[in-house]
């Protein structure tokens, strides 16, 4: 946008007030703390008048020309994301695959898996780490291809109403009914009563926790985060202490899947990689989790998924759900940037005082510090 047109003010300079152009600043962008000579009740004014300092909760906010930032305040450089891969060569999907993969949960799910496979039929075998991996890819194939029947996919007649040859994944070397037999018993963590009375989540909190993890480890992010939600989505029923039902389910129209568990999320920007994420738990697990009791949820939750790499002076950006002004400040004290928009959450902000602030042109704006 344009700045607004300048305006001559008719008072003199030393005012303590600005107009909506901000043209009774001082040039440095300072404040001026003397006060008007002139009686507000100046008829030739047809500006709001709105004091340099506003303040807003526990924050001074000072009215800028638009020229006052000319420049980014940080310095480090825009570096790129990187694997800490050391000298592995990962010039394959399943090598890749292999390295950003949890070290050690294939071994785990294994563990808490062969214990439900009881039985003499073909698909109630132990199964392996292999098997596993193999299970995965399997169900990366059968998610992409979400259109067509889950048992269409092992069938070797081509669909009617469709011109693609059939799919026909039993050539690979897994049925349909071992799929389903391992879909069903597959087990990632603690399914005891007690566990899950303690923890609802437990059943799948090693995996999250494993995930988190390893990406800290084996990612180096770039210069710029994102915080954002994501949907898992999720048609079973909704329960606790029974790891067949999901303890929380959200409703959320607005996402292209919008049933299922929702998460609030950490990327990276440039690469595209899902660095970080945290389940939405309610509000009776928020309560328990870091920070909370210091900043609340929405402030708790953003440093939470930016915890790894507090003080890296790397920029977060998030959209109006995570970009309070305790937020960003809370940030900044932890070595980070930030950047988003602002809309309901403006506890602390001056939006009034920059709405005043700004002139009724398209294209006029403010600033304040």
């Amino acid at each position: 946008g344009r700045p607004a047109p300048t305006r001559q003010d008719p008072r003199p300079s030393r005012s303590s007030r600005t107009r909506c152009d901000g043209t009774n600043l001082d040039e440095g962008g300072e404040s001026n703390d003397h006060e008007d000579d002139h009686s507000d009740s100046d008829e030739s004014r047809s500006e709001p008048i709105v004091p340099n300092k506003i303040k807003s909760g526990e924050y001074t906010w000072t009215l800028r020309p638009p020229q006052y930032v000319k420049r980014d305040q940080r310095t480090e450089p825009r570096s790129k994301p990187s694997l800490n891969r050391g000298d592995q060569v990962l010039d394959s999907i399943d090598k890749l695959w292999t390295f950003l993969f949890p070290d050690g949960m294939l071994a785990k799910i294994v563990a808490r898996t062969n214990p439900k496979l009881q039985g003499l039929r073909p698909e109630d075998k132990k199964t392996d780490e292999g098997e596993i991996l193999q299970w995965m890819g399997y169900a990366i194939a059968v998610s992409i291809h979400s259109g067509i029947p889950l048992d269409k996919m092992w069938s070797d007649t081509p669909q009617t109403e469709s011109l693609l040859p059939p799919p026909r994944l039993g050539r690979h070397g897994m049925s349909f009914r071992r799929f389903c037999r391992l879909r069903t018993v597959m087990t990632f963590g603690d399914e005891d009563a007690i566990k899950l009375s303690l923890d609802p989540w437990a059943f799948v909190r090693p995996l999250v926790d494993d995930f988190n993890d390893a990406c800290v480890s084996k990612i180096n992010p770039g210069w710029l985060l994102s915080v954002d939600e994501s949907m898992c989505a999720w048609r079973g029923r909704e329960g606790v202490g029974d790891p067949r039902h999901c303890p929380k389910v959200s409703w959320v129209p607005r996402k292209p899947e919008p049933l299922g568990v929702e998460m609030k999320t950490t990327c990276d920007a440039e690469a595209g990689l899902l660095l970080r994420l945290e389940i939405c738990e309610g509000k009776l697990g928020h309560i328990h989790h870091e920070w909370y009791d210091d900043h609340g949820h929405t402030t708790a939750t953003t440093l939470r998924l930016c915890k790894p790499w507090f003080g890296s002076g790397r920029v977060v950006y998030g959209d109006s759900w995570f970009m309070g002004t305790k937020t960003v400040c809370e940030l900044k004290r932890n070595g980070l940037f930030a950047m988003g928009d602002v809309k309901t959450n403006t506890k602390g902000f001056c939006a009034k005082a920059l709405k005043l602030a700004t002139g009724p042109t398209d294209g006029d704006h403010a600033l304040s510090t």
